[in-house]
Protein backbone atom coordinates (compact mmCIF):
# COMPACT_ATOMS: atom_id res chain seq x y z
CA UNK A 1 0.00 0.00 0.00
CA UNK A 2 1.14 3.55 -0.72
CA UNK A 3 2.22 5.59 2.31
CA UNK A 4 1.84 9.36 2.34
CA UNK A 5 3.82 11.79 4.45
CA UNK A 6 2.19 13.05 7.63
CA UNK A 7 2.51 16.79 8.11
CA UNK A 8 2.40 18.30 11.60
CA UNK A 9 1.93 22.06 11.95
CA UNK A 10 2.61 23.40 15.44
CA UNK A 11 1.42 26.73 16.82
CA UNK A 12 3.18 28.14 19.87
CA UNK A 13 6.59 26.52 19.31
CA UNK A 14 9.22 28.87 17.90
CA UNK A 15 12.02 26.32 17.58
CA UNK A 16 14.15 23.68 19.29
CA UNK A 17 17.02 24.39 21.67
CA UNK A 18 19.75 21.83 20.98
CA UNK A 19 22.41 23.55 23.08
CA UNK A 20 21.10 22.67 26.53
CA UNK A 21 22.83 19.92 28.48
CA UNK A 22 23.55 17.20 27.58
CA UNK A 23 23.57 18.64 24.04
CA UNK A 24 22.90 16.76 20.81
CA UNK A 25 25.50 14.08 20.09
CA UNK A 26 26.25 14.25 16.35
CA UNK A 27 27.17 10.55 16.42
CA UNK A 28 23.96 9.54 18.21
CA UNK A 29 21.42 12.32 17.53
CA UNK A 30 18.50 10.00 18.33
CA UNK A 31 19.46 9.84 22.00
CA UNK A 32 18.52 13.47 22.74
CA UNK A 33 16.84 15.81 20.29
CA UNK A 34 16.79 18.99 22.34
CA UNK A 35 13.93 20.82 24.04
CA UNK A 36 11.12 22.83 22.44
CA UNK A 37 11.25 26.60 22.72
CA UNK A 38 7.74 27.80 23.52
CA UNK A 39 6.48 31.16 22.32
CA UNK A 40 5.42 33.09 25.43
CA UNK A 41 3.10 35.21 23.27
CA UNK A 42 1.08 32.16 22.22
CA UNK A 43 -2.59 32.40 23.18
CA UNK A 44 -5.46 30.64 21.43
CA UNK A 45 -8.11 31.65 23.94
CA UNK A 46 -9.25 34.74 22.02
CA UNK A 47 -12.02 34.51 19.45
CA UNK A 48 -9.73 35.92 16.75
CA UNK A 49 -7.06 33.25 17.32
CA UNK A 50 -9.65 30.47 17.27
CA UNK A 51 -11.17 31.77 14.05
CA UNK A 52 -7.72 32.00 12.48
CA UNK A 53 -7.13 28.32 13.27
CA UNK A 54 -10.47 27.31 11.72
CA UNK A 55 -9.60 29.23 8.57
CA UNK A 56 -6.09 27.79 8.55
CA UNK A 57 -7.46 24.24 8.49
CA UNK A 58 -9.73 25.03 5.56
CA UNK A 59 -6.97 26.86 3.70
CA UNK A 60 -4.71 23.85 4.18
CA UNK A 61 -7.34 21.60 2.60
CA UNK A 62 -7.69 24.01 -0.33
CA UNK A 63 -3.99 24.78 -0.83
CA UNK A 64 -3.03 24.04 -4.43
CA UNK A 65 0.15 22.29 -5.50
CA UNK A 66 1.08 21.77 -9.14
CA UNK A 67 4.42 20.11 -8.40
CA UNK A 68 5.09 16.56 -9.55
CA UNK A 69 5.07 15.25 -5.98
CA UNK A 70 1.48 16.45 -5.45
CA UNK A 71 0.00 14.70 -8.48
CA UNK A 72 -2.64 13.54 -9.18
CA UNK A 73 -4.32 15.34 -6.25
CA UNK A 74 -3.08 18.79 -7.29
CA UNK A 75 -3.30 19.84 -3.63
CA UNK A 76 -0.83 19.90 -0.75
CA UNK A 77 -2.92 17.41 1.22
CA UNK A 78 -5.04 14.44 0.22
CA UNK A 79 -8.62 15.26 -0.64
CA UNK A 80 -10.22 12.74 1.70
CA UNK A 81 -12.58 13.43 4.58
CA UNK A 82 -10.05 12.46 7.26
CA UNK A 83 -6.89 13.85 5.61
CA UNK A 84 -6.75 16.91 7.89
CA UNK A 85 -7.09 16.56 11.65
CA UNK A 86 -8.08 19.92 13.08
CA UNK A 87 -8.93 19.65 16.77
CA UNK A 88 -10.76 22.99 16.86
CA UNK A 89 -13.38 21.60 14.47
CA UNK A 90 -13.92 18.52 16.63
CA UNK A 91 -14.00 20.74 19.70
CA UNK A 92 -16.72 22.90 18.13
CA UNK A 93 -18.80 19.80 17.34
CA UNK A 94 -18.29 18.40 20.85
CA UNK A 95 -19.26 21.76 22.28
CA UNK A 96 -22.34 22.17 20.05
CA UNK A 97 -20.68 25.16 18.34
CA UNK A 98 -20.70 27.22 21.51
CA UNK A 99 -17.95 29.84 21.65
CA UNK A 100 -15.77 30.56 24.66
CA UNK A 101 -12.86 32.85 25.39
CA UNK A 102 -10.14 33.27 28.01
CA UNK A 103 -9.77 30.80 30.85
CA UNK A 104 -13.24 29.38 30.18
CA UNK A 105 -12.09 28.28 26.70
CA UNK A 106 -8.89 26.74 28.08
CA UNK A 107 -10.86 24.81 30.73
CA UNK A 108 -13.32 23.54 28.13
CA UNK A 109 -10.47 22.55 25.81
CA UNK A 110 -8.77 20.62 28.61
CA UNK A 111 -12.00 18.77 29.33
CA UNK A 112 -12.37 17.97 25.63
CA UNK A 113 -8.78 16.67 25.52
CA UNK A 114 -9.42 14.36 28.44
CA UNK A 115 -12.83 13.04 27.44
CA UNK A 116 -12.95 12.90 23.64
CA UNK A 117 -10.88 10.53 21.50
CA UNK A 118 -9.90 11.37 17.94
CA UNK A 119 -11.46 9.29 15.18
CA UNK A 120 -8.52 9.88 12.82
CA UNK A 121 -5.62 7.49 12.56
CA UNK A 122 -3.01 10.23 12.27
CA UNK A 123 -3.84 11.34 15.84
CA UNK A 124 -3.39 7.81 17.22
CA UNK A 125 -6.87 8.06 18.78
CA UNK A 126 -5.81 10.75 21.27
CA UNK A 127 -5.60 14.55 21.44
CA UNK A 128 -2.68 14.70 23.91
CA UNK A 129 -0.16 15.58 21.19
CA UNK A 130 -2.41 17.98 19.29
CA UNK A 131 -3.44 19.95 22.40
CA UNK A 132 -0.26 20.52 24.35
CA UNK A 133 -0.69 21.16 28.03
CA UNK A 134 2.69 21.39 29.75
CA UNK A 135 2.70 21.56 33.55
CA UNK A 136 -0.98 22.43 33.43
CA UNK A 137 -0.52 25.32 31.00
CA UNK A 138 -1.59 25.33 27.34
CA UNK A 139 1.72 25.92 25.50
CA UNK A 140 1.02 24.73 21.95
CA UNK A 141 -1.53 23.17 19.60
CA UNK A 142 -1.02 21.11 16.45
CA UNK A 143 -2.81 20.38 13.19
CA UNK A 144 -1.99 17.16 11.36
CA UNK A 145 -2.59 16.26 7.74
CA UNK A 146 -1.84 13.54 5.22
CA UNK A 147 0.11 15.17 2.42
CA UNK A 148 -0.32 14.20 -1.22
CA UNK A 149 3.45 13.57 -1.29
CA UNK A 150 4.36 9.90 -1.09
CA UNK A 151 7.08 8.82 1.33
CA UNK A 152 10.63 8.07 0.14
CA UNK A 153 10.49 10.16 -3.01
CA UNK A 154 13.64 11.59 -4.61
CA UNK A 155 14.98 15.02 -3.78
CA UNK A 156 13.79 16.45 -7.11
CA UNK A 157 10.25 15.44 -6.13
CA UNK A 158 10.33 16.47 -2.48
CA UNK A 159 12.10 19.81 -2.59
CA UNK A 160 9.53 21.67 -4.76
CA UNK A 161 6.73 20.37 -2.50
CA UNK A 162 8.59 21.61 0.57
CA UNK A 163 9.03 25.02 -1.08
CA UNK A 164 5.32 25.12 -1.89
CA UNK A 165 4.44 24.23 1.70
CA UNK A 166 6.72 26.94 3.09
CA UNK A 167 5.16 29.53 0.77
CA UNK A 168 1.72 28.53 2.02
CA UNK A 169 2.83 28.81 5.65
CA UNK A 170 4.47 32.20 4.99
CA UNK A 171 1.11 33.46 3.76
CA UNK A 172 -0.60 32.12 6.87
CA UNK A 173 2.00 33.70 9.17
CA UNK A 174 1.45 37.03 7.46
CA UNK A 175 -2.26 37.05 8.30
CA UNK A 176 -2.01 35.36 11.72
CA UNK A 177 -2.69 37.32 14.90
CA UNK A 178 0.40 37.91 17.03
CA UNK A 179 -0.60 35.20 19.49
CA UNK A 180 -0.57 32.57 16.69
CA UNK A 181 2.40 33.76 14.62
CA UNK A 182 4.79 30.98 15.69
CA UNK A 183 4.07 28.31 13.08
CA UNK A 184 6.44 25.38 12.73
CA UNK A 185 5.99 22.45 10.34
CA UNK A 186 7.58 19.00 10.52
CA UNK A 187 7.48 15.77 8.51
CA UNK A 188 8.98 12.76 10.32
CA UNK A 189 11.47 11.25 7.85
CA UNK A 190 11.50 12.81 4.40
CA UNK A 191 12.52 16.35 5.37
CA UNK A 192 15.46 14.98 7.38
CA UNK A 193 16.53 12.83 4.44
CA UNK A 194 16.21 15.83 2.12
CA UNK A 195 18.44 17.96 4.37
CA UNK A 196 20.96 15.12 4.56
CA UNK A 197 21.00 14.74 0.78
CA UNK A 198 21.46 18.48 0.30
CA UNK A 199 24.40 18.36 2.70
CA UNK A 200 25.91 15.43 0.82
CA UNK A 201 25.51 17.21 -2.52
CA UNK A 202 27.26 20.29 -1.12
CA UNK A 203 29.93 17.95 0.23
CA UNK A 204 30.31 16.31 -3.17
CA UNK A 205 31.23 19.58 -4.88
CA UNK A 206 33.43 20.57 -1.96
CA UNK A 207 35.11 17.20 -2.39
CA UNK A 208 35.63 17.92 -6.07
CA UNK A 209 37.24 21.26 -5.20
CA UNK A 210 39.65 19.47 -2.86
CA UNK A 211 40.22 16.20 -4.69
CA UNK A 212 41.12 17.51 -8.15
CA UNK A 213 44.00 19.75 -6.95
CA UNK A 214 45.21 16.95 -4.68
CA UNK A 215 44.91 14.46 -7.54
CA UNK A 216 47.01 16.78 -9.74
CA UNK A 217 49.74 16.95 -7.10
CA UNK A 218 49.72 13.16 -6.70
CA UNK A 219 49.96 12.70 -10.47
CA UNK A 220 52.70 15.31 -10.70
CA UNK A 221 54.78 13.61 -8.01
CA UNK A 222 54.21 10.14 -9.50
CA UNK A 223 54.96 11.05 -13.11
CA UNK A 224 57.31 14.02 -12.53
CA UNK A 225 55.91 15.44 -15.73
CA UNK A 226 53.60 18.47 -15.75
CA UNK A 227 52.17 17.72 -19.18
CA UNK A 228 51.44 14.10 -18.26
CA UNK A 229 49.88 15.19 -14.95
CA UNK A 230 47.57 17.64 -16.75
CA UNK A 231 46.56 15.04 -19.34
CA UNK A 232 45.95 12.49 -16.61
CA UNK A 233 43.84 14.98 -14.66
CA UNK A 234 41.73 15.58 -17.77
CA UNK A 235 41.23 11.83 -18.04
CA UNK A 236 40.14 11.70 -14.38
CA UNK A 237 37.66 14.54 -14.99
CA UNK A 238 36.22 12.71 -18.02
CA UNK A 239 35.86 9.48 -16.03
CA UNK A 240 33.95 11.29 -13.28
CA UNK A 241 31.83 13.08 -15.90
CA UNK A 242 30.95 9.78 -17.57
CA UNK A 243 29.90 8.16 -14.30
CA UNK A 244 27.78 11.09 -13.08
CA UNK A 245 26.55 11.76 -16.63
CA UNK A 246 25.24 8.21 -16.79
CA UNK A 247 23.32 8.83 -13.56
CA UNK A 248 21.76 11.91 -15.16
CA UNK A 249 20.87 10.15 -18.40
CA UNK A 250 19.04 7.31 -16.63
CA UNK A 251 17.14 9.80 -14.48
CA UNK A 252 18.86 9.20 -11.14
CA UNK A 253 18.80 12.13 -8.73
CA UNK A 254 21.95 13.03 -6.81
CA UNK A 255 21.17 11.12 -3.64
CA UNK A 256 23.30 9.78 -0.81
CA UNK A 257 24.74 6.88 -2.81
CA UNK A 258 25.56 8.97 -5.86
CA UNK A 259 27.29 11.67 -3.79
CA UNK A 260 29.44 9.16 -1.93
CA UNK A 261 30.25 7.30 -5.15
CA UNK A 262 31.10 10.55 -6.92
CA UNK A 263 33.94 11.25 -4.50
CA UNK A 264 35.14 7.65 -4.50
CA UNK A 265 35.24 7.63 -8.31
CA UNK A 266 37.94 10.34 -8.26
CA UNK A 267 40.18 8.14 -6.14
CA UNK A 268 39.61 5.10 -8.32
CA UNK A 269 40.15 7.10 -11.51
CA UNK A 270 43.43 8.49 -10.19
CA UNK A 271 44.54 4.98 -9.25
CA UNK A 272 43.93 3.70 -12.78
CA UNK A 273 45.29 6.73 -14.61
CA UNK A 274 48.44 7.05 -12.53
CA UNK A 275 49.54 3.52 -13.45
CA UNK A 276 48.98 4.08 -17.15
CA UNK A 277 50.74 7.44 -17.05
CA UNK A 278 53.71 6.02 -15.18
CA UNK A 279 54.08 3.13 -17.63
CA UNK A 280 53.76 5.52 -20.56
CA UNK A 281 56.76 7.45 -19.29
CA UNK A 282 58.71 4.30 -18.42
CA UNK A 283 58.22 3.02 -21.98
CA UNK A 284 60.86 5.48 -23.17
CA UNK A 285 63.47 3.75 -21.03
CA UNK A 286 62.35 0.41 -22.46
CA UNK A 287 63.17 1.54 -25.98
CA UNK A 288 59.76 2.75 -27.15
CA UNK A 289 59.66 6.28 -28.50
CA UNK A 290 56.51 6.93 -30.55
CA UNK A 291 53.21 7.70 -28.85
CA UNK A 292 51.63 4.57 -30.28
CA UNK A 293 54.45 2.34 -29.05
CA UNK A 294 54.47 3.88 -25.59
CA UNK A 295 50.66 3.65 -25.32
CA UNK A 296 50.74 -0.02 -26.36
CA UNK A 297 53.49 -0.68 -23.82
CA UNK A 298 51.44 0.97 -21.05
CA UNK A 299 48.28 -0.98 -21.97
CA UNK A 300 50.13 -4.29 -22.29
CA UNK A 301 51.92 -3.78 -18.98
CA UNK A 302 49.08 -2.43 -16.80
CA UNK A 303 45.92 -3.00 -18.84
CA UNK A 304 45.02 -6.37 -17.37
CA UNK A 305 45.58 -5.14 -13.81
CA UNK A 306 43.46 -2.03 -14.34
CA UNK A 307 40.63 -3.97 -16.02
CA UNK A 308 40.66 -6.52 -13.19
CA UNK A 309 40.52 -3.69 -10.65
CA UNK A 310 37.64 -2.04 -12.49
CA UNK A 311 35.71 -5.31 -12.60
CA UNK A 312 36.07 -5.82 -8.87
Amino acid sequence: AQSYNTLTVSFGISGVDREQDPGVDVWAPHVWYGVPVYDNAFDISSSGAQQFLREFCQNLRDAGCEEEGCKPAGKLVLQTADAVSCFIEDFDAWNSDARYEGTEFVDKLHAFRQSKASSRGIDQAAWEQSIGFVDGELRYVQVRAKMSLLEWQGDKIKEPVLDRLEKFLDGERARAPGSMASILQTVPIDWAILATSQGLIAGLFTGFAICFPVAFLVLLVATRNVYMALMALCAVAMIVSCVLGYCYLVGWALGSGECIAGTIVIGLAVDYVIHLGHMYLEAKHAGFHTRRERSEYAFNTMGATIIAGAMT
